[in-house]
């Protein structure tokens, strides 16, 4: 009885940790998720696919960057937010301030 207690327990700890990190990083995305982008065509792999298995290499890159600009927002597994930055400048100052 004592053990079931104690996994009951730990298994609800492990569940609100799994959430608050969950809520902490949908907080943490916020300013890239009202980035534009392209549409997800999958929750699961979001636009990851299309980038992995393109008809010709960056095909897809190239059409985001003319259609959203050199920095746009898409989706990686699970929903995820994910931020591509093609601009050189932009990179390269972002790069030098963590030196």
């Amino acid at each position: 009885m004592h053990d079931s207690k104690t996994a009951l327990t730990v298994a609800t700890a492990v569940f609100v940790l799994l959430s608050l990190r969950s809520i902490i990083r949908r907080r943490r995305s916020a300013t890239v998720r009202d980035i534009d982008g392209p549409e997800s065509k999958s929750w699961k792999f979001g636009n990851l696919a299309d980038l992995l298995l393109p008809p010709s290499y960056g095909q897809y890159e190239f059409a985001w960057t003319k259609l959203f600009g050199a920095v746009y927002r898409i989706k990686g597994c699970f929903g995820q937010n994910r931020l591509v930055v093609s601009d050189p400048l932009a990179l390269h100052s972002n790069h030098m301030k963590f030196d």
